[in-house]
């Protein structure tokens, strides 16, 4: 199977591969750099994902410079490989974007894993539903095997105020973490994308640009585990 834009994408744990319908886009965007490990395992839980009906999927890895194994993963996986010459996420989420094709972009971290098997489902019925917001993501989950790890924990607190599966779906002013979040590509070429030269907290402000320009950011059903580890 291939991750790219084909008429079949993944394959579901019977193998069997799901049938991809003209009609639109979900680009997934996943910067990387040293992430051979976790890459692995997403590749791994990606193949199980559902596909939503009638939309096409593209999964783009924009990689910046890896000293590891990170190239070779992405070649054995089918994904699409962007390279980034700009340092840090942000210019990496820019170069996978600039290389994709999708009306709906869904930011995924080369470190998270979606915890259900129905996540671009979800993604899409949820983009549907809110019709017009500047960008939305869930509760990013903290495996207990990274209990001891700041930067999971660090994802995991700065979203839990607002996105923990215990409050209600709702709109707010708090940062929603990259590690998952959506937005609609005339939204994002509209606020000019991420900070190019921004190695840390360029989430932040560009989400920060969204809400300057009235556009919501909203809390939905879309769980992620992350980080999970080397």
């Amino acid at each position: 199977f291939s991750f790219g834009l084909t008429d079949s994408l993944c394959m579901g744990t019977s193998g069997a591969p799901y049938p991809q319908a003209s009609g639109p886009v979900l680009s997934v965007v996943i910067p990387a750099r040293d992430h051979a490990g976790p890459l692995e395992r997403l590749h791994e839980n990606l193949k199980t994902q559902k596909a939503p009906p009638a939309w096409k999927l593209e999964i783009i890895v924009a990689e910046n410079d890896s000293r590891d194994d990170t190239v070779q993963v992405i070649a054995r996986s089918g994904f699409q490989h962007v390279t980034s010459a700009g340092e840090g996420p942000g210019a990496a989420r820019n170069a996978g974007v600039r290389a994709s094709r999708g009306q709906l972009l869904l930011f995924l971290d080369a470190d998270a894993c979606p915890v259900a098997d129905d996540f671009f489902v979800r993604v899409v019925d949820a983009a549907a539903k809110l019709g017009e917001f500047g960008g939305f993501g869930g509760p990013i989950l903290l495996s207990p095997a990274q209990s001891n790890n700041p930067i999971a924990i660090g994802d995991h607190w700065a979203c839990w105020f607002n996105w923990t599966a215990q409050r209600p779906f709702m709109q707010s002013r708090l940062l929603q973490p990259t590690v998952c979040f959506v937005v609609k590509r005339g939204v994002f070429e509209r606020a000019g994308g991420f900070l190019q030269d921004a190695l840390i907290l360029e989430d932040m402000e560009f989400q920060n640009r969204l809400m300057a320009a009235g556009l919501p950011i909203v809390a939905r059903d879309i769980l992620v585990a992350g980080p999970t580890g080397l």
